[in-house]
């Protein structure tokens, strides 16, 4: 089991400091409970053990990945499950600090809550995002291609959480629109009426040749009455700085202010029902991403910095924000246990609002400028039953809805920010779905059984723009329809308890929209709509438990066919969303745990993916049959120990350490105009994490050093505008990549009640 234990558009924040008081009252009220000395908890599910593991089994997990609970190694699908106590093992404050640690996946971000997640190489640069997300099952971001939902994956602060669930391969029979590459889930921690409860957290870290951050974290439980439970999450988190402005002499531009919090409400008035009501919120900023700029390439691999490592410029003002996010997700659901099934409703509403500003002084005379606003607001309906497990025949259907309105608002103007507007258009959207699922699963024997399951979905949109351009009124719409199938067929052998042999089929698909072109002027043929694209998936995989479950093995081999892939490029001089090409990916991923003594966890997981284009994409879009699709590393691989062992009574010493090597990888398609050169080719790198502390009964004492060698290595590479690039560059315009964050060494205190 795999357990880890043109518009340009990017990036969302928001103003204001309306979060910052409810952050702080929650953490507040934790460590009052501490110093005031609340009740020992017994059954306070985020606690997590008091002390070392001593016992000489690999543990087990239960994961919610079939929207039913399972154990994980009896899920037909390749599912990594990042746990709680990994997260806080391995200091995990982001997405980016463990999710490129899960086999098949890759992760990068040009900004704070600006990223792009690839799941099994699954990712050809176009606008929509190829991976679900979802916090506790409530969807995330846009389901369209007309809301950069690419570029925006949530990065939801890990404190606090059961675990995060990656599911790999197409999810589109459970999950639906967007998950062709697969679905990752954050699974939050619900509130307790056991007991009060809850845990605290600080740390203290510095960047070399950065500087110094901070964070401190809360969650309390609180029950109310037998019936009645309420929990609290509060976070706030200033990341340290290491990118400096040479030319404006501006030192740790980069760093960035997380915070936010969780509250969630549950009430079961009977044994067989129950409510949960939950808030989350969260805020980014920075004044810019971990960017670096390039000097011009002259060939595919030559990446070098133009000022030096680890340094930036650009004209926008050094004291503003270059990017913002911030979300919002409500959530009510109910669980009512029918006996003969159990039913589940889930309504939820989402806001993400993004803000991200670009340098545009190369580009003479069309601004100095531009200002990229993102709105997603989303509701959802989804209704199931679910039949009890253990039967011969088991099965679960629903319905779902969602309604999302989006708008893209793009202001390009002059220095200072405020000045002259030379170009105000806002894109609006919709994206509506009606969709009806559900699977069946036979058990022919005890050791045998088939899951089949289907999903079929109708959408409507519609895209708009509406602004001026340099004096000329824009007023534009075009309307889109359609109707999708998706279908799993997954094939389970069990010989005994501890060996599991699946088989699955599955497709995901990504809706097709409308392109908001003017159609008067626009050349004849320029396509007003895209269509939808799919891929179908075939998988054989194993599970088993050896030497008494002191051993785990995962295997996972695939062959993904991928077709009508949409793109972002131009047609007769438009900037639009296109389909072309074709591609494939196949690989295998592999996860060995063990523990040869108790206290002894090793792990070493990897995966080897070849996923390229079989056809030529459009031209100008630039990639030829037999590239590499962006961000798809052929092979990376991570190998993890870590040891805990008694010292005296109620004290304990840990040490542990992680090995990261991730092999080279493609960019997007196209070199910005770098003569012979399509596609630049970022190159591989290893990273080692050390830690090491103590735990005295539930408090916990670490010290951790991240990337020791202070390895530089770029995970992004793109064209920017800037005038630096400008004036060094004679195309007019420069390159910059995004860096891994260099050697970081500090020291945590956690502890619970």
């Amino acid at each position: 089991m795999t357990v880890i234990t043109p518009s340009i558009k990017l990036s969302l924040r928001a103003q204001g400091d309306n979060m910052r008081s409810p952050t702080f009252a929650i953490l507040m009220a934790s460590a009052a409970s501490i110093v005031l000395g609340a009740p020992a908890l017994a059954a306070d599910a985020s606690s997590g053990p008091a002390a070392a593991d001593h016992t000489s089994a690999v543990p087990e997990l239960v994961v919610t990945a079939q929207k039913r609970e399972e154990a994980l190694k009896d899920v037909p699908l390749a599912v990594a499950a990042v746990t709680q106590q990994r997260v806080e093992m391995i200091q995990a404050k982001s997405l980016a600090d463990y999710i490129n640690m899960v086999p098949g996946v890759s992760f990068f971000e040009s900004a704070q809550g600006a990223g792009t997640v690839t799941i099994r190489g699954i990712n050809a640069g176009g606008v929509a995002s190829t991976v679900g997300i979802y916090v506790d099952q409530i969807p995330y971001g846009s389901s369209s291609a007309l809301a950069d939902g690419a570029f925006l994956a949530a990065d939801v602060d890990p404190f606090d959480m059961q675990r995060v669930e990656v599911l790999k391969g197409p999810q589109g029979t459970l999950y639906g629109a967007g998950a062709l590459g697969g679905v990752i889930n954050y699974v939050t921690e619900p509130p307790s009426t056991s007991g009060d409860g809850g845990r605290l957290e600080a740390g203290f870290d510095g960047v070399s040749r950065g500087d110094t951050g901070w964070d401190v974290k809360g969650a309390l439980n609180a029950p109310i009455n037998d019936k009645l439970a309420l929990r609290l999450t509060g976070y706030d988190q200033d990341t340290p700085g290491f990118i400096d402005d040479p030319i404006n002499g501006v030192t740790n531009l980069n760093r960035s202010n997380i915070y936010g919090g969780r509250i969630s409400l549950l009430y079961t008035p009977t044994s067989n029902l129950s409510v949960r009501l939950t808030m989350i919120g969260q805020s980014i900023a920075d004044r810019a991403g971990p960017v670096e700029d390039l000097a011009v390439p002259t060939s595919a691999t030559d990446l070098r910095p133009l000022f030096g490592r680890y340094l930036y410029s650009d004209a926008l003002p050094s004291d503003i924000n270059r990017d913002q996010v911030r979300y919002w997700l409500y959530n009510g659901t109910v669980n009512w246990d029918l006996g003969w099934a159990d039913l589940v409703s889930s309504t939820s509403y989402g806001v993400l609002k993004s803000l991200q500003r670009f340098d545009f002084t190369a580009l003479a005379g069309l601004g100095d400028f531009l200002n990229d606003n993102a709105t997603t607001n989303k509701f959802t309906q989804e209704v199931r039953l679910t039949s009890p497990s253990g039967r011969r025949l088991e099965w679960q259907a629903g319905v779902y809805y969602t309604h999302e309105d989006a708008d893209l608002l793009q202001i390009l103007g002059s220095m200072p920010i405020g000045g002259r507007i030379d170009l105000s258009q806002s894109l609006p959207s919709t994206f509506e779905e009606v969709a009806g699922y559900g699977d069946v699963d036979y058990h022919f024997t005890k050791q045998l059984d088939l899951t089949v399951g289907g999903r079929i979905a109708g959408n409507r949109q519609f895209g708009g723009q509406v602004g001026e351009s340099f004096g000329f009124p824009i007023n534009l719409g075009t309307r889109s329809s359609n109707t999708d199938f998706t279908y799993s067929v997954s094939p389970r052998w069990k010989p005994n308890d501890d060996i599991m042999v699946y088989g699955r089929v599955a497709t995901g698909y990504e809706p097709g929209g409308p392109n908001v072109i003017d159609i008067i002027h626009s050349p004849t043929g320029t396509p007003t709509q895209f269509g939808p694209e799919s891929l179908i998936n075939y998988e054989i995989g194993a599970k088993t438990e050896w030497l008494d479950r002191r051993l785990s093995l995962e295997l996972a081999a695939f062959y993904i066919d991928w077709s009508n892939i949409q793109l972002l490029g131009t047609v007769n001089g438009v900037s639009l969303t296109t389909n072309g090409g074709k591609a494939v990916s196949s690989g295998f991923e592999f996860t060995a745990e063990a523990r040869p003594l108790a206290g002894l966890d090793l792990s070493w997981s990897g995966a080897y993916d070849d996923a390229h284009l079989t056809e030529d994409t459009p031209p100008d879009v630039g990639g030829l049959k037999g590239d590499p699709l962006p961000y798809a590393p052929k092979f990376a691989t991570t190998v993890t120990a870590d040891y805990d062992w008694p010292i005296m009574d109620a004290l304990d010493g840990f040490v542990g350490g992680d090995f990261h090597y991730m092999g080279s990888q493609g960019a997007g398609f196209g070199s910005g105009g770098v003569p012979g050169v399509r596609q630049f080719i970022m190159p591989s790198y290893t990273t080692v994490d050390l830690r090491a502390g103590v735990r005295w009964r539930k408090a916990t004492f670490e010290l951790f050093a991240k990337n020791v060698a202070d390895t530089h290595a770029y995970t992004s590479v793109a064209e920017g505008f800037s005038l630096d690039g400008g004036a060094a560059n004679p195309l007019g315009e420069n390159f910059q990549a995004t860096v891994i964050t260099p050697r970081t060494v500090g020291v945590s205190v956690r502890t619970r009640w």
